[in-house]
């Protein structure tokens, strides 16, 4: 299966983001490529970056260390509740991630655990409320 990220480009306001969904893969030396193919994308972003990410690894793992000193992890700094988001019926594991970059303050961020989102996916969605730094 073919592994990558988009970005979108998104303004209101006369305010920008992008924002940024990836999923790496299975293999470890592939997600550590591509997380550092994403990190430096998101390096010559001019606006705040937001990145949902399914990384495929937990907090202790290289891709997820290597994004975590280019970014921060939102849910590491504000998150409340449990953060283990995979599987969605009974999660044991974080490797689902919202990162974001200057410019972007997290006030609140959860994982939602109702049944509507067990039933969406195999995976857990880390929500997050930012504020944004104006221009």
């Amino acid at each position: 299966m073919r592994r990558g990220f988009i970005a979108a480009g998104l303004r209101s306001g006369g305010i920008g983001l992008t924002a940024v969904s990836v999923h790496l893969g299975l293999v470890p030396r592939e997600r550590e490529h591509h997380a550092r193919e994403l990190t430096d994308f998101i390096a010559v972003v001019k606006e705040p970056v937001i990145v949902g990410a399914d990384l495929n690894e937990g907090q202790e793992g290289a891709s997820v260390k290597w994004t975590s000193d280019q970014l921060f992890d939102l849910f590491a700094s504000a998150g409340e509740g449990p953060g283990d988001t995979f599987p969605a019926h009974s999660p044991a594991a974080r490797i689902d991630y919202l990162f974001a970059g200057e410019g972007v303050t997290p006030t609140r961020v959860w994982v939602a655990r109702t049944p509507a989102a067990v039933r969406a996916s195999d995976h857990l969605p880390v929500i997050a409320d930012v504020e944004l730094a104006p221009p």
